[in-house]
């Protein structure tokens, strides 16, 4: 981090837990502030590359660990309901908001991150500026059938807090230093998921399929080709389902599921930029 950049983290009371968020900031007010809503099972410290990248451009970067995650108190793996995360980020952005009164807030949503922060968008988009989307989980993968996801639903009630592996980790990036990296990171969850956690996903991924029209705010959706973790079908599907009259869609051929961690990084960190500059 520069000199004219500054760090900060502090916690705050979500709905159920407190939760830990960290911010970088340019020295001056930032022209505009976008919030980070991390994917499954990783923290919002590993987009320290690029928030810091975004700040020298003038942009406040927020981003907080989801309950069960990073730094946050909760139980890793599992949540309650799916609409917990979108209070807790609810609670955040009305700190924000209370913090740098009329500045613009964007949120960026890697993976489960993007059903998180589509499916806030969809209930909240008065609130904010635009919604950018990054290797989005929207639809269940081609190897999910019908009856994986009746059981899961099924399961989630019976055994909410029984798991199962869903992250290949070799699928996450081709730079071998970012599987590395993310493998001996003590932050990240590296056991089960649990099936109420896989049940509240689908319930939410099915709200967004139902909602999606209804959202008519500036939205940037990226994904890499390759990408095995998070169907591209679904952003395919996001793309010609909501109602927004500004959209765009960045498709990086070969890259995997962690766009911003591979190594043509720059571009995508660029296009993401270029776009906040233009609103």
């Amino acid at each position: 981090m520069t000199n004219s950049q500054k760090h900060i983290e502090y916690n705050y009371s979500g709905q159920r837990y407190r939760i830990y968020y960290q911010g970088w900031l340019p020295e001056q007010d930032p022209k505009a502030i976008l919030v980070v809503v991390h994917g499954l099972a990783e923290h919002g410290g590993r987009y320290r590359r690029l928030a810091e990248r975004l700040v020298t451009a003038g942009y406040g970067v927020f981003a907080l660990d989801h309950q069960g995650h990073g730094r946050s108190q909760g139980r890793p793996g599992y949540v309650v309901r799916f609409e917990e995360y979108l209070s807790d980020i609810k609670i955040f952005c009305d700190i924000l908001r209370g913090t740098y009164p009329g500045i613009r807030i964007f949120l960026l949503g890697h993976s489960l991150g993007g059903t998180i922060a589509t499916a806030y968008a969809i209930r909240h988009q008065e609130e904010i500026a635009g919604l950018a989307l990054s290797g989005a989980t929207l639809k269940p993968g081609k190897n999910v059938s019908r009856m994986m996801v009746t059981a899961a639903r099924l399961l989630g009630q019976l055994l909410p807090r029984l798991g199962v592996s869903l992250i290949d980790v070799d699928l996450l990036s081709r730079d071998p230093a970012v599987v590395a990296a993310y493998l001996n990171d003590p932050l990240v969850h590296h056991g089960k998921i649990s099936y109420r956690l896989g049940a509240e996903i689908l319930r939410g991924m099915e709200k967004i399929r139902r909602d999606m029209s209804r959202l008519k705010l500036p939205m940037l959706i990226m994904y890499g080709t390759a990408d095995r973790l998070c169907d591209p079908a679904g952003s395919e599907m996001l793309f010609n389902g909501v109602g927004s009259d500004d959209l765009t869609i960045k498709r990086y051929a070969g890259l995997y599921h962690e766009i911003f961690n591979e190594p043509e990084y720059a571009t995508v960190f660029n296009d993401l930029k270029n776009w906040l500059d233009r609103l």
